[in-house]
């Protein structure tokens, strides 16, 4: 007579088998947070061989280490967590991997039904917690004898799907106990479902007569950004590249504060958001006859309600069936590039002058970032700096990240760590101080990064961004409520997690750290020291002197 197994061995086949498929189906990485109630997935995530585990203390850091691999990978990561406040913890990364479109798998340890809504200790609502920023919920019934395991493994397939464009939360009921003793030997049933289907190509023909035409490209996967560009060369037309496109096209933020560029009829904006606040300001201003979105997500990008034309699906296929009659002239293509031209040679000049500097700083990382390392940029000032001022090599696509989703600053040391894991390369991190105080313990996961991450910070002592807004000679309270100066540096923090520490105030300071940084096999921060009233004369003299040029 076959004894049915105990609750013991359920948990442990279940969570085998959800870890076997997810493994299956190319979710091989785990985000593990210690608890107990995960104890299931634990044990059968130590015990898959092909698993690879990165495991932190913190379920927030932890989400946004999982975001970030998969900004790198574009695949999904599963992030793993015990039950309570540690599920509430991911909602951050949750939030921006919605609203990015980033794969993100959430598997989440959570009480039987019997023990919610009965005060049992770290017992919170689980059940769509995450709201709408999920694009699938499932709750998982508590393992049991009476459901095959191809239900769970279809379940799983389905969720793994679904992630491809963004996070997908899986709730997985166990009741205790939770399996450590399991019989690992007993056979599970092999599961031989299909494996998940390629996504459909798009293949549409789209014909403008669209006079004058621009390209820009928002962020996007590399493919899609060198597609895009060729778009450009094939129409004789100027290619903007937003900084997440990784590619260097024309300095466009900096030439539209020239009040005599040329308009285009045509836009082709592929991918996702543009950095760019002036660039939607000369959108709205100057509205084309045709502004096309093409994004391989679906994801609407129309701040100023510009777009007039919308596609979703594969970005190169798009780009091959592209037939677009009385396009860019050579008068407009060459207004475009000289405009450029001219407002980098301002912007390098007064650079030069000035010393050691937040734009500076973009700059040279742009300039001496190494072959095989990739960008991740933190919010604020770090990604419009480098939007406005970094230019690395022309023909170079470089991997760049940043969390631009909801555009908080949150997060951001973990994801520059997941996105390494998930690009495999080292990474450069340029963030600001309260960036790096908002993510402190994340430095214990830079500290045993691997690949490495060379952890920039901006030490303004505040938030430098708010100096560029109107507040600034709006409030008497401006220092205290929005300056937030807080006097700390992070010498000491390096040297509590175990991380080389260098500190520049000069330029060639910065040079010689931030090449040995690089050059190193181990995560290293670099703290750079600016002032923030500095910082905001400096980029003002350039606006006015921009402003000012006649061509």
């Amino acid at each position: 007579m076959n004894q049915k197994p105990s609750t013991d061995q359920l948990n442990h086949d279940w969570a085998s088998a959800l870890v076997t498929r997810c493994v299956a189906q190319g979710v091989d990485h785990f985000f593990v947070a210690p608890g107990s109630r995960c104890t299931p997935l634990t044990v059968a995530i130590s015990e898959c061989a092909e698993a690879k585990v990165i495991q932190h203390f913190d379920e927030r850091a932890l989400a946004f280490a999982c975001l970030g691999f998969g900004r790198g990978r574009n695949s999904a990561a599963a992030f793993v967590c015990t039950s309570g406040t540690a599920v509430a913890n991911a909602l951050p990364a949750v939030v921006e991997a919605s609203m990015d479109g980033v794969p993100l798998l959430l598997l989440t340890a959570d009480r039987p039904p019997e023990l919610r809504e009965t005060g049992a200790n770290q017992s919170i609502d689980q059940q769509k917690i995450f709201g709408e920023y999920v694009r699938w919920y499932f709750d998982l019934p508590c393992p049991t004898n009476s459901i095959p395991l191809r239900s769970l493994a279809a379940t799983v397939d389905y969720a793994i799907d679904r992630s491809r464009s963004g996070p997908v939360h899986l709730n997985c009921m166990y009741r205790e106990p939770f399996g450590v003793g399991a019989d690992s030997s007993r056979v599970i049933e092999r599961l031989s479902l299909p494996n998940l289907p390629a996504p459909l190509e798009m293949r549409v023909d789209l014909e403008l007569a669209g006079g004058d035409t621009l390209v820009i490209a928002g962020r996007c996967r590399e493919s899609e950004a060198l597609a895009a560009r060729r778009v450009s060369a094939r129409l004789g037309c100027p290619f903007l590249g937003d900084v997440t496109s990784g590619l260097n096209g024309l300095a466009f933020d900096l030439q539209l504060l020239r009040a005599d560029h040329c308009v285009p009829q045509t836009v082709i904006h592929f991918g996702g958001r543009i950095t760019s606040k002036r660039w939607w300001q000369f959108i709205d201003s100057n509205p084309p006859q045709h502004y096309v979105h093409v994004s391989s997500d679906g994801m609407r990008v129309d701040p100023v309600h510009r777009v007039t034309q919308r596609y979703t699906g594969s970005i190169e296929s798009f780009c091959d069936g592209i037939r677009l009659e009385n396009s860019s002239g050579a008068a407009f293509e060459r207004s475009w590039e000289a405009h450029s031209s001219t407002a980098l040679e301002i912007a390098d000049r007064v650079l030069d002058e000035n010393g050691l500097s937040e734009p500076y700083v973009a700059r040279q990382i742009a300039r001496q970032i190494p072959p095989k390392h990739a960008l991740f940029l933190g919010n604020s000032m770090p990604i419009r700096d480098m939007d406005m001022f970094g230019r690395w090599d022309a023909e170079r696509a470089l991997s760049v990240g940043a969390n631009r989703g909801a555009s908080g600053i949150d997060g951001i040391m973990a994801s520059a760590v997941g996105f390494g894991i998930g690009l495999d390369n080292p990474v450069t991190l340029l963030l600001g101080d309260l960036s790096a105080l908002h993510d402190l313990n994340s430095l214990a996961m830079v500290a045993k990064a691997a690949p490495p991450v060379v952890v920039v910070i901006i030490n303004n002592d505040g938030g430098g961004i708010f100096h560029f807004l109107p507040v600034v000679n709006e409030t008497p309270e401006f220092e205290e409520f929005f300056g937030t100066p807080h006097g700390f540096g992070f010498e000491h923090a390096g040297a509590m997690f175990g991380i080389k520490y260098s500190k520049a105030k000069t330029c060639e300071e910065f040079q010689d750290q931030y090449r040995i940084a690089t050059r190193g096999h181990c995560s290293a921060i670099i703290e750079v020291m600016t002032e923030r009233q500095s910082n905001i004369r400096l980029h003002r003299t350039i606006e006015k002197l921009l402003r000012d040029v006649v061509q």
